[in-house]
């Protein structure tokens, strides 16, 4: 996948039909909050505000991983640096 996501901060909107995250113009991904449906409307409401908080935080996490990794592997600790490593590659779906 070549193209890149919708920029970041995104957002949370809820009213009584869906929970979106957004950004700007609009949905991004959506939550339909159906009562009576195998999610329970409150569960989607938090679903959608994890999506949130986790695309947010995730660049943030990631470049303090990566200067993690470079301090362990600095300072003598290289399997620990391997392990910070496998940590960003999994967050960086490779």
């Amino acid at each position: 996948m070549n193209t890149p996501h919708t920029p970041t901060p995104w957002n949370l909107e809820v009213n009584s039909a869906w929970a979106n995250t957004c950004k700007d113009r609009g949905p991004i991904f959506e939550c339909r909050l159906t009562p009576g449906a195998h999610i329970p409307v409150d569960q989607n409401e938090r679903n959608a505000a994890y999506i949130v908080r986790a695309v947010n935080a995730h660049e943030e996490l990631l470049g303090n991983l990566r200067y993690m990794a470079d301090w362990f592997f600095d300072n003598g600790f290289p399997e620990k640096s391997e392990w910070t490593n496998a940590i960003i590659f999994k967050a960086e779906g490779k």
